[in-house]
């Protein structure tokens, strides 16, 4: 990825119904050459599927990230499916070191707690660790049947023309423009996608970063690392329960991965960074996403 697709790729996390031709215009390129950059991604894996969820204050839930110490008798390919069919479960991330990372989504205590049972219930588990992260958590709203027949038809496909869902829903087009807008500017739902970075062939690592907040914060952490790396780093998962980030990275080469590590070390406030290299990530559908569809055929839209 160059720093046109990382901008095209940025700009469709945010809203994955951006335009071809609003794209084009945010980078100066026309709408073929963007189309053929997001065909590209798809193509290659790093976008596995465009997607619409709800957010989380809309479900009251909360995003976990957790880092599973295994004592090397697990099977990996059973540990992994194991992880998959969790529902909470949606991201998979095998570390080099035979450990692993997961992002998961979870509701109230109970769900927490069931979630760390089940983690530490797998063999081959030696221990977890399981940090709840700080993010926008959008807002909540009372759907009404229009916003839910133009969401049955956007779950299939985010990115549907307006004209397309009009026909299906037999609604004016203005009408369909109008309910989305409404969507996307309540804070509802958000409209995005699966990835998988190591699929396009480059060292995706994360790097851990404890840090004293006396003298440094998170936002100084994700501002310096945006500016000083603009094209190898993606973004961080801030930690609620400790003060420790998560920064995802994208290099080429090993040297890259160490630059970046030493650079870390060095800034003020910085007391010390851990870097996980992880393979092949399995990506699986957000809960956000499953209680939609289930909110669907609660509604009588689906079946």
């Amino acid at each position: 990825m160059d720093s046109l697709d990382r901008g095209i790729f940025h700009a469709l996390e945010d809203n994955c119904r951006t335009s071809y031709e609003e794209l084009a215009r945010m980078h100066n390129i026309t709408p073929n050459a963007v189309r053929k950059r997001v065909l590209k991604l798809i193509d290659i894996g790093i976008i596995q599927e465009f997607l619409i969820h709800l957010s989380l204050a809309q479900i009251d839930a909360n995003y976990l990230l957790a880092i599973l110490k295994t004592d090397g008798t697990q099977d990996d390919e059973l540990l992994t499916m194991q992880l998959k069919e969790n529902r909470m479960v949606f991201v998979v991330l095998p570390l080099s070191n035979g450990d692993y990372i997961i992002h998961a989504m979870y509701i109230g205590a109970k769900g927490l707690s069931d979630l760390g049972q089940f983690l530490r219930s797998l063999e081959g588990i030696e221990s977890v660790e399981m940090h709840t992260t700080v993010t926008n958590r959008g807002n909540m709203i009372n759907f009404t049947n229009t916003q839910l027949k133009v969401l049955n038809s956007l779950y299939d496909d985010p990115r549907m023309s307006v004209s397309d869902i009009a026909k299906q829903t037999s609604m004016s087009a203005r009408r369909v423009r109008r309910t989305i807008d409404e969507l996307e500017e309540s804070g509802s739902v958000h409209f995005s996608f699966l990835w998988n970075p190591n699929a396009g062939g480059n060292i995706t690592f994360l790097a851990r970063s404890h840090y004293d907040e006396r003298e440094v914060t998170f936002e100084k952490i994700d501002a310096w690392c945006r500016e000083t790396f603009p094209e190898e780093y993606f973004y961080s998962h801030r930690f609620a329960t400790e003060p420790s980030a998560i920064s995802v990275f994208q290099v080429e080469q090993i040297t890259e991965l160490e630059h970046i590590y030493r650079s870390i070390k060095k800034m003020d406030g910085i007391e010390k960074v851990t870097t996980y290299i992880y393979f092949t990530a399995t990506v699986s559908t957000p809960l956000s996403n499953i209680l939609l569809y289930e909110l669907l055929i609660d509604k009588g839209l689906r079946k």
